[in-house]
């Protein structure tokens, strides 16, 4: 017997409607304690089905990962990442895309670029002088631009500053909410200003990757890898990534690395300001560790506490409110049988914030994160996805992970950062939900460790 998901009354749908766009999160939790884990919204092209759980979370991720298909959920980043980029992929393309992209972020190459990510965080925050106000999160948002660009192309392309206006331009608009978006090229529109700020881009890095190919930069960087590699899966050996795959992968590496690590670490910036105690403690395990001026990969599992307060940080501040998928064939969750070719949404913000997986979800803790602590958690594996899960999780998790643990080590090292205001910044955009405004953040004398 086929059991339909709950919806809810035209009045409670409008409600929701004007809830999400003004408080996503609000909004959502108001609708599970309502209407439980499955819920039908919307109507017509804008009808979906909403699963706010753990269980479906590991369902959508893990459990039947083929039978959820990503392009019809991610088509609004096709214009600046492109047709091929692994997001908007799916099936077989998607499966040798990966296995070709995927060697590019193994831990021992990505350890390589640790010393890439605390010159650029130290450098920029050599800059900031006790006394003054800085907008923590622009200058954060540069400094990962700086390192994911030397990451992926080296030194030499990073000091091309002409790729800088065009992503901006360009990831701007893709962070747009749906509805501000008009996807006409027009004259006098924004999509035609992304429109040519791809373009732009594009140029640089054609250019580029023609260089390496006929072997005129041996830098061996993220680039040098998608250039050279090939499928060495079920296709045959010589099935390596055309220019424009290797394209698609580099702007959407870019665009994850850039937009979505950026918006966490303006949160964790945040958090440094609002819980000095914490950056207190993050100080002490630096110093512990052999003190900021030498922190490297190597030292990341001296700083527990620093990864633990980054993964609290990621569950309060989720990159993305909710995703999205299409089944392909139908399926039953609890109790409810959702049809083929439905649009479901599921949201990381929720399943992290349920107080059945995280006791006080609201307070920031860091020591749920870390093994008998008394704060210590016990949720649902897929409780806390901010990278999403099994065979399509984030490539470069890894990568933004050690990126944060060692910005965030750096910034409580380096400053006593303070929060001007009793109201906290609010989140915004439709990609990564990042401080809407800015982060300004007061620089404070640092008192000496010990």
């Amino acid at each position: 017997m086929t059991t339909p998901a709950p919806r809810p009354s035209l009045r409670d749908t409008l409600r929701t409607g004007a809830g999400l766009n003004r408080d996503p999160g609000a909004a959502l939790l108001d609708l599970y304690d309502r209407y439980g884990p499955v819920v039908d919204l919307g109507w017509g092209s804008n009808r979906h089905t909403l699963l706010l759980s753990p269980e479906a979370n590991e369902l959508i991720l893990a459990t039947d990962p083929a039978n959820f298909t990503w392009r019809e959920s991610f088509w609004l980043l096709v214009p600046v990442n492109g047709e091929t980029a692994l997001v908007v992929s799916d099936g077989d393309d998607h499966a040798r895309r990966r296995r070709i992209v995927q060697p590019a972020f193994h831990r021992r190459r990505i350890n390589t670029y640790a010393s890439v990510m605390t010159e650029e965080a130290d450098r920029e925050l050599s800059t900031w002088r006790p006394g003054s106000t800085v907008d923590a999160y622009a200058a954060f948002r540069q400094v990962i631009r700086r390192i994911v660009v030397r990451c992926l192309f080296g030194d030499r392309f990073a000091t091309n500053d002409a790729i800088v206006a065009p992503l901006e331009t360009a990831l701007g608009y893709v962070n747009r909410s749906p509805v501000r978006r008009f996807d006409h090229d027009l004259p006098g529109t924004a999509y035609r200003r992304a429109i040519r700020a791809r373009a732009a881009v594009d140029e640089l890095v054609f250019a580029e990757v023609e260089a390496r190919r006929r072997g005129a930069d041996e830098t061996d960087d993220v680039l040098a890898w998608l250039v050279a590699a090939e499928d060495d899966g079920a296709g045959p050996t010589s099935d390596a990534l055309t220019d424009q795959e290797v394209r698609d992968q580099v702007v959407s590496l870019i665009a994850a690395g850039y937009d979505t690590t950026s918006s966490a670490m303006g949160w964790s910036l945040y958090r440094l300001a609002r819980h000095p105690q914490h950056a207190g403690a993050i100080r002490e395990e630096v110093a512990s560790a052999g003190g900021a001026d030498s922190l490297d990969a190597d030292d990341l599992a001296a700083l527990p506490f620093t990864g633990a307060f980054v993964q609290e940080v990621l569950r309060h501040h989720s990159p993305a409110v909710m995703s999205g998928r299409h089944n392909v064939a139908p399926f039953e969750i609890h109790g409810c049988t959702v049809p083929a070719g439905t649009s479901i949404l599921y949201s990381p913000w929720l399943t992290q914030h349920l107080p059945d997986q995280f006791r006080d979800p609201f307070e920031f803790r860091p020591g749920r994160w870390i093994p008998d602590h008394p704060d210590a958690d016990a949720p649902h594996p897929y409780a806390h996805v901010p990278f999403g899960g099994g065979s399509r999780r984030c490539l470069g998790f890894a990568f933004a992970t050690m990126e944060l643990v060692l910005m965030t080590a750096l910034a409580a090292s380096r400053h006593e950062l303070s929060w001007p205001s009793s109201t906290p910044p609010r989140p915004g955009g439709a990609v990564s939900m990042a401080p809407v405004g800015g982060l300004p953040l007061a620089v404070g004398p640092l008192d000496p460790v010990g």
